[in-house]
């Protein structure tokens, strides 16, 4: 419900949001909804998809009866969500916005007259896979023409070599391409220390660790290479044993992390 889309910066690129619930029917006061957003790089063949947030958005029906909402007796007339959701693109970045409004407080378990009919504006932002001018047709070249192949399989990434200042390994993507082969798009590295408190310490390109801080809080440095990557430091990392999170992208947009320990002697 409430769709939005936005083109990208190159032919075959777009942002799409919309609001989606497990129920069929939007009149449903039962319904729980959450908003998602999607993008593709290939004109549609393939999508990259996310839920916005980790909760619903909104609860009960949303009315599809436009003008004649609250009018009909018997029917329902939720107008919370005022109709709209917006998506855009930055022409500069290449990175996408979504404008959407929900009331995640009004809530069906609260107490009778909590639902006060209104909602808030909440602003989602695209951090990573955004659109250049370039990536509709290293997509296209990859996914070909035709033959109803989706690609929704992330890369996998794993580590071949683990030196002091060093790491390295290789990505392999399914994709849509010949022989069934991908396009990998970017390879980035978090380098981490766990310390006694289960916290993390994060490598910089120089080699050095940082102050310790949620591992969740990952700071990634971006690998030369993708099908075969690297990540150099200009300085050894200390002795003893690390966790590393491998970031990887493929031209459709599918992202994955996988984890890998190793120990520096």
């Amino acid at each position: 419900m409430l769709p939005a889309i936005a083109g990208g910066k190159a032919k075959g690129q777009a942002l799409l949001g919309w609001f989606g619930s497990a129920s069929s029917d939007p009149n449903d006061i039962k319904a729980v909804w959450n908003y998602y957003a999607a993008a593709t790089y290939d004109g549609g063949q393939t999508f990259a998809s996310v839920r916005i947030g980790d909760a619903p958005v909104h609860y009960g029906d949303i009315c599809t009866q436009g003008v004649f909402c609250g009018l009909i007796p018997g029917q329902p007339s939720n107008r919370n969500l005022a109709d709209f959701s917006s998506a855009a693109v930055d022409p500069a970045t290449g990175c996408g916005a979504l404008a959407v409004p929900a009331d995640p407080y009004n809530r069906p378990d609260l107490p009778d007259g909590a639902n006060n009919s209104d909602s808030s504006a909440y602003v989602a932002l695209q951090q990573d896979g955004c659109f250049t001018e370039t990536t509709a047709g290293k997509a296209a070249s990859q996914v070909g023409s035709g033959g109803g192949c989706l690609d929704r399989a992330a890369p996998r990434a794993r580590v071949a070599k683990a030196r002091r200042a060093a790491l390295a390994g290789t990505t392999a993507d399914r994709g849509c391409g010949a022989s069934g082969r991908g396009h990998v798009r970017s390879v980035s590295v978090a380098i981490a220390r766990r310390t006694a408190h289960g916290r993390c310490r994060f490598a910089s390109g120089s080699g050095r660790l940082g102050a310790a801080r949620s591992c969740s809080k990952r700071r990634y440095l971006l690998a030369d290479g993708t099908a075969h990557w690297s990540v150099r430091l200009a300085h050894a990392l200390p002795r003893g044993r690390y966790v590393a999170w491998i970031r990887t992208r493929d031209s459709a947009g599918n992202a994955g992390t996988q984890t890998t320990r190793f120990s520096v002697r």
